[in-house]
């Protein structure tokens, strides 16, 4: 560290801890760190310490309400894109190298290098198939059979257009008073060499709406299937928790709730959060050489970054769990109160842990030498310990005491994180897995933290020969009690957490009436705007309209039995095979067979118009939002009104801007060739409109009805000669759809 900037902070006047601060360091080199508190979401103090020190956060490619709330309350404020001064970059993307480069020893980083390792499916799969050559299948058996296409399977028997991951589908899983479910667990690394892990004591558990049926003929549900929020949020048997302190009802539970559960059914939690703890752990080990060498590369220091990873575990009859995915930013979105205490606890624990110096970032850009790991020298690895196995050393380096130091501090102000490596048993657990590239500072923790589970010449004879059963871990009664107590915690009930500052839109707490003004106010500007001239870019168009179409299908999805017998869901289905001839690729459409009910059938049209969506979205993205100019809309006013707008007010301004514009072909686009039968395939079974893959084809004519083809000559396609006259006589949603029920439940008996 520079001598200027150690000076930045040593003359800095800083109050004694107390509930906003933190102090860490060794002596004579003291450092305040920040104290985050979810409880300051409700009751916002009054003159924040970050204020005082005009800490600043920056966001790219993301956007969370709670992480801006989180930031506001603890008086961080939002640095604009170009400015290179910020505490905290929180992004949804992979920062770029020259970024990592150039941070300061103060910046945090919500992403490790080459993090993707662990989070994109295919890579996941292909670090797992490599632990299990090397170290054994028996010991990476925890996630299903999975194929990466193309390559792993005959080219000339599938489609060569894109990449996909296929999995085996586990038939038997855990079900709750006959539902489908899977755990959601908040998984923090504040370092990968020595590798540091923590698991957040409480996780969420998402339900199916529709109670699980193991038969082929329901297949084709995806709310039987699929426990995503966005799949089931619409779906009239979906129930909705609104009170956080009570966390076992509805189709959205806490992780505690759960474990209670199943302990009142006489099933063994204990062995069930080891089994989980195990997953976390030889996972991130896979991945682990991999992300340590791009951080000697392009990390300046070891506290730069640090990550939050979202486990997906599916929990099977046999209460043996399954990892489906990690996600690298996990959904911060608070739709319910358990959402908001469960996250809102999550991030400020997470960078009370991480440990954010109260620092001005204005004042430590004044420091002319960057901090680079010329300056602090990173501890030697495995490269430089010779080839017989323990390091030479006769005590710790300066570096080495100051990890050591650091973990303990970390794990002092872990609040309710868990620290699952290192713990008293991991080293005779895992240390058969580690690279060579992770072991000697993982070696050197372990030994420091706890060197009676170690032992003398067991703990220097290198870690290859360390990797034993649980039951020659030296001080057996040791690890028990920590693994009893670890499961203790994750059964006790949060006792943290805003419930209610962040559930639903994010609007604050505004009531119904100051948010429809609101959207008036918009509404008028966008229409008076249109009516001057300005019109929307191709991007908005097609954004708009996107927000148009899942309006209908959540009316699909509230309202089934109002929409039997009347032929609209015949006309739905009719659009999206017209809409189709305008896609990129072409796909096929399961059209309802006549043994389908009329709720089965509003089912199946729903998740295909879900499926065409977002199919339509991920070509909108091809559009890149153009530079702003007077003669468009305004980013942040389209923006804001196609969040708010109703489904009227969206068809109202896309109906005017069609009249105005002749610019149907602006959102639908045009229609294209149609591909041969022998390409043409059907989606998969998923209704989420930001998670599935598409469906649709042409009609089976390939012929555009006349309708269509004249719309097209004049140039005058609107919603409504498409889709309007469709659905014009379709019913409001009604509240709730709870009285619906008892219908739905007559198909799945």
């Amino acid at each position: 560290m520079s001598s200027t900037l150690r000076n930045i902070r040593l003359n800095i006047t800083l109050p004694e801890e107390d509930e906003w601060l933190i102090w860490a360091g060794g002596p004579g080199r003291k450092q305040a760190l920040l104290r985050f508190n979810a409880a300051n979401l409700d009751d916002e103090p009054p003159d924040p310490i970050g204020r005082q020190y005009q800490m600043l956060f920056k966001m790219q490619n993301t956007d969370s309400k709670l992480f801006r709330r989180v930031m506001d309350v603890h008086g961080i404020s939002e640095s604009s894109a170009s400015v290179s001064d910020f505490n905290i970059l929180w992004t949804g993307v992979h920062p770029k190298p020259f970024v990592l480069r150039n941070l300061y020893d103060y910046q945090r980083v919500n992403h490790f290098p080459r993090s993707y390792e662990l989070t994109r499916k295919d890579r996941l799969c292909k670090n797992i198939e490599r632990m299990k050559y090397i170290r054994g299948a028996k010991h990476f058996d925890f996630i299903p059979p999975s194929y990466i296409m193309p390559t792993e399977y005959q080219p000339d028997q599938i489609p060569l257009d894109e990449s996909v991951v296929v999995c085996k589908y586990i038939e038997n899983p855990l079900l709750v008073d006959g539902y489908k479910c899977d755990v959601r667990l908040y998984v923090a690394v504040t370092s990968y060499d020595p590798l540091v892990i923590y698991l957040y004591e409480e996780g969420l558990i998402r339900f199916a709406a529709v109670k699980y049926d193991q038969s082929a003929k329901m297949l084709w549900n995806p709310c039987m299937h699929l426990t995503n929020y966005s799949v089931n949020k619409y779906h009239t048997n979906y129930v909705q928790n609104d009170d956080a302190e009570v966390d076992d009802y509805g189709n959205k539970w806490s992780l505690s709730a759960l474990l209670r559960h199943l302990k009142l059914a006489g099933e063994d939690t204990t062995r069930l959060m080891q089994d989980i703890e195990a997953i976390i752990v030889k996972s991130i080990i896979a991945v682990a050489p991999t992300v340590t060498t791009a951080c000697k590369m392009f990390v300046p220091t070891r506290k730069n970054c640090f990550e939050l990873y979202g486990f997906d575990i599916l929990i099977d009859s046999s209460l043996r769990p399954w990892l489906l995915e990690v996600n690298l930013s996990p959904s911060l979105g608070c739709d319910t109160p358990l959402d908001s205490k469960v996250k809102s606890a999550v991030i400020s624990d997470l960078f009370t842990l991480i440990g954010v110096p109260a620092v001005d970032p204005g004042r430590a850009r004044q420091v002319k030498q960057r901090q680079r790991a010329v300056v602090r020298v990173r501890a030697p690895s495995m490269d430089s310990v010779p080839r017989g196995g323990k390091p030479l050393r006769s005590a710790l380096s300066a570096e080495e005491a100051r990890i050591v130091r650091e973990v303990r501090e970390e794990d002092a102000r872990r609040g309710a994180f868990i620290r699952i490596f290192p713990a008293p048993e991991t080293w005779s657990l895992y240390s058969c897995f580690l690279a060579p590239v992770n072991s000697h500072l993982n070696q050197m923790l372990h030994e420091e933290l706890y060197p009676h589970t170690i032992g003398g010449p067991q703990g220097s004879s290198g870690p290859r020969s360390l990797c034993r059963k649980s039951s020659s871990i030296p001080s057996l009664s040791i690890t028990s009690r920590s693994r009893s107590e670890r499961t203790a915690c994750y059964e006790r009930p949060l006792a943290r957490g805003s419930k209610d500052a962040f559930v639903g839109a994010g609007e604050g707490g505004r009531d119904a009436a100051e948010r429809a003004t609101e959207r008036l106010t918009v509404k008028r500007e966008i229409i008076e705007q249109m009516q001057r001239g300005v019109r929307m870019s191709r991007y908005q168009a097609r954004l708009a309209f996107s927000f148009y179409l899942q309006h209908i299908q959540r009316r699909l999805m509230c309202n089934m039995e109002q929409v039997q017998g009347s032929g609209q869901l015949e006309l739905v289905l009719r659009f999206i095979r017209k809409a189709a001839r305008n896609l990129t690729d072409a796909y096929a459409i399961q059209t309802p067979g006549r043994h389908f009910t009329p709720v089965e059938k509003a089912i199946l049209i729903a998740k295909q118009l879900g499926d065409f969506i977002h199919l339509y979205n991920r070509e909108t993205l091809e559009h890149v939002a153009p530079r702003e100019s007077p003669a468009l809309l305004d980013a942040q006013l389209h923006k804001q009104f196609v969040t708010g707008a109703s489904e009227s007010d969206l068809e109202e301004a896309l109906t005017l801007h069609t009249s105005l514009f002749n610019s149907a072909d602006l959102f639908l686009g045009r229609a294209r060739a149609r591909e041969p039968a022998s390409r043409a395939r059907t989606a998969p079974s998923s209704a989420a409109t930001d998670e599935t893959t598409s469906v649709a084809r042409a009609d089976e004519d390939g012929a555009p009805d006349s309708e269509t083809a004249r719309a097209r000559q004049t140039g005058a396609l609107s919603v409504g000669n498409l889709l309007k006259t469709s659905l014009r006589d379709f019913p409001a949603p009604a509240g709730g759809g709870r009285d619906r029920v008892r219908a739905l439940n007559k198909i799945y008996r």
